[in-house]
């Protein structure tokens, strides 16, 4: 996906369908798979996709990952006056949460870019089985899907605590907390 930004839809949907998920837990699952293009761009190698978009990433890598990256949100976030944002509990819950958030992200890229190692370390450098089915032809439809379903969720989860979509432009630290909370 050329935006790791709509990621987080997915991860939403997610919780709906699965309310006891975290959501924190989802979406920083949904985005830290991209650390490894940030690897790759700083130390020139080759592969922009690595482990981290294989589901053997998504599944024992990128919840680890997830989860060191929501105790920091939940330290920072507070000291920059976003409330709500509270340390993750260790438990099997989260580790599914933020694995499932990894899974989505693997599934959605397999679709976008041909060179996805989905299957690594079974198979190393096949391309991606779904590419050739969806991502020549859906690509640019699938972004603007994307950001339809996440305007929507974001609207169905806001809403359903008493607010509208228009609070994450008003007063986005306060729409955090409450997404969050």
């Amino acid at each position: 996906m050329p935006l790791t930004l709509l990621h987080p839809a997915y991860a939403l949907a997610a919780k709906l369908l699965a309310p006891r998920l975290s959501l924190p837990l989802l979406a920083a699952g949904s985005v830290v798979s991209d650390l490894d293009q940030v690897f790759a761009f700083l130390t020139g190698f080759e592969h922009r996709r690595l482990v981290l978009h294989s589901v053997f990433g998504a599944v024992i890598i990128v919840p680890l990952l997830a989860l060191l990256l929501v105790w920091l949100a939940a330290r920072v976030l507070p000291r920059l006056g976003v409330p709500g944002f509270d340390t993750p509990r260790l438990s099997l819950l989260a580790y599914v949460s933020a694995a499932i958030g990894g899974l989505t992200h693997v599934l959605v890229d397999g679709l976008y870019h041909a060179e996805n190692p989905l299957l690594w370390p079974l198979v190393a450098n096949v391309d991606s089985p779904l590419y050739p089915l969806f991502g020549r032809v859906l690509y640019p439809l699938f972004d603007v899907l994307s950001l339809v379903l996440l305007l929507t969720l974001l609207r169905h989860a806001l809403r359903k605590q008493g607010y509208g979509l228009w609070l994450l432009a008003r007063e986005p630290k306060k729409a955090i907390a409450v997404l969050f909370s």
